[in-house]
This record gives structure tokens, sequence and C-alpha cells, in this order.
């Protein structure tokens, strides 16, 4: 014969302890930063700048457009530092006094995550190609800067900061101090 108080019992132990195990860490914890996770990345940015020397020559006075970028960044948790590293690529148009330049290049950041504002580093490398005289006016450029990330939304920042950007082709060599101001979004 089948002991079903005893049953019954041993269910409701059993239920019991799984509810306890269960909720026992269903405390909320505060995440170091809202999305933590690796993964997709794009950045849209308006970017202008201003020559710093030899400003005479074609496309070495000023410049303002528009990029995007689109990669993968991947977290990294050493030290007791949040940080993260994106790597993409990137295009888009710039508008000189001269004429107008379309940008291929590659983009890396480093950021130190933050709850709300976090600073970063980056490093663009790339080409400015001419659509109007390929041969003579398409140039090799770096960029080097740094900035803010100040979010705004779960998966969404706001970006702002400064750089220096070195342009070289067709004889010449031309530097700027730059701005950069956009969106980073990482779903």
């Amino acid at each position: 014969m089948t002991n079903h108080k005893g049953i019954k019992g041993m269910i409701i132990i059993c239920a019991l302890t799984i509810f306890i195990f269960y909720t026992a860490d269903a405390q909320r914890r505060r995440p170091i930063t809202i999305n933590t996770g690796s993964g997709y990345v794009t950045i849209n940015e308006m970017t202008g700048g201003y020559g710093l020397a030899g400003t005479s020559s074609d496309y070495a006075d000023y410049f303002y457009g528009f990029t995007t970028t689109h990669g993968y960044q991947w977290n990294m948790r050493g030290l007791g530092v949040n940080q993260s590293m994106s790597g993409a690529m990137g295009a888009g148009i710039l508008i000189y006094e001269s004429g107008k330049l379309f940008p291929l290049f590659g983009d890396l950041r480093f950021t130190i995550n933050r709850t709300k504002v976090s600073p970063y580093f980056m490093a663009r490398g790339g080409i400015l190609i001419s659509s109007e005289n390929f041969d003579k006016l398409t140039q090799l450029f770096i960029n080097a800067g740094g900035g803010i990330n100040i979010k705004i939304a779960g998966s969404l920042a706001v970006n702002l900061g400064p750089g220096l950007l070195v342009q070289a082709g067709g004889g010449s060599r031309e530097s700027f101090a730059t701005m950069h101001a956009g969106l980073w979004f990482k779903p």
C-alpha cells in the first residue's frame, strides 16, 4: 500500500526547495554598464576639420562631412577595469574647400566603460577617394583622437571628441585639427 501523505510531503519539500534556490539569487544587480555584451556596433558621426599649416594647397584649408562605421565590439574585464575594444570598417563623404573626397577606412576604438560617461581613444586610417581625378587627388590618411560617450539609452550613446588628421597624396601633406560628434549604437 502506498503512503500518499509521504509522497505529498516529499513533493511539497522539493517544490519549496526549488522555489527557495530560484529566488535566493533573484536580487537585482546594477551592471557596470548598461549594455555589457560583446557584439555588433555602428557609429555615425558628423565630422569637421580645420587646416593647421600649409593651407594654400587644394584640400588643405577645412572640411566637414559624415561618416558611418560598422563593426564588432569586444568586452574585456581585467585588473578590475571594464573596458572594450571595437574594430570597424567605415565610409562617408567629406566636403573640402576644393571639392569632395570619399573616405574608406578602418576604425579602432578603446573604451573604458562607465555607467553614464565613458572615455574612449580612437585611431582611423584609410584612403580618401576623389571622384574628379582619382590618380592625382586620391590620398591616404590617418586620424587619431579621443573623446567621451554619454549613454542616453540602453544601447545608444552620444559621442563627442577631438582629434588630429594627417592626409598625404598628390605631392602634398596636410594636417587638420578635427572634431567628431555622433551616435554610437550597440544593439
